[in-house]
């Protein structure tokens, strides 16, 4: 369970750290 959601937290932060670099991308562009 506690693996589970560690895995879960990490793939969150992974997801959120795309989005920001993609947003840093279409204001460069």
């Amino acid at each position: 369970m506690t693996t589970i959601l560690l895995i879960y937290f990490c793939l969150a932060i992974r997801l959120h750290a795309a989005q920001e670099t993609t947003n840093c991308y279409q204001e460069t562009s």
